[in-house]
């Protein structure tokens, strides 16, 4: 998978759920994608959660930051 891949699929703001099946991972269980592939790229300033505050919420999706 590549990052850029990654980050266009991020135009629209996705679930972590949403992101897992697109890139073939377990979308019931999404921790190992979002530790290795997600998290990263909220560290370098390229992806946020849309509700940063509460980072676990049900509702939080993933957007590319602008």
């Amino acid at each position: 998978m590549q990052e850029s891949e990654l980050i266009e699929f991020c135009r629209k703001p996705r679930t972590k759920e949403v992101l897992a099946r697109q890139f073939g991972f377990d979308e019931k269980h999404p921790a190992y994608f979002v530790k290795n592939y997600i998290i990263p790229l909220i560290e370098e300033g390229r992806l946020k959660y849309t509700i940063p505050e509460k980072p676990r919420s049900k509702n939080q999706q993933i957007v590319v930051a602008e």
